[in-house]
């Protein structure tokens, strides 16, 4: 009987651990000067940005920032982050931002 509750035990913590991967938003950060080497620097200024992270990122090593953008309201828990989209309602992604019609995810332009 231990067992069987040790058993159940782990399978609930496991189906509790998955959750759905949300959609992240990214565009290049409208502060960062220059190439970006230190992620954490990036991360800093995308913050400030209003954005929930930043990595330097691609050939040229810029700056690009990321925010949740997910299907649940796509807001940051603070509410802190930069805005969804235009005020008139339009459910296209934020300005600067396109959706890659391929994944979920979103890349800047």
């Amino acid at each position: 009987m231990t067992m069987r509750l040790f058993h159940l035990f782990l399978l609930v913590l496991f189906v509790s651990c998955i959750g759905a991967e949300a959609a992240v938003c990214q565009a290049r950060s409208q502060h960062f000067r220059g190439l970006c080497f230190r992620n954490d620097n990036c991360a800093a200024i995308c913050e400030k940005e209003g954005y929930i992270s930043g990595n330097c990122k691609g050939f040229l090593l810029r700056c690009i920032c990321f925010k949740d953008c997910g299907a649940t309201g796509g807001s940051t828990p603070s509410g802190g982050g930069p805005p969804d989209g235009p005020p008139d309602g339009d459910d296209g992604p934020p300005e600067g931002l396109t959706r890659n019609r391929t994944t979920s995810n979103i890349s800047s332009v």
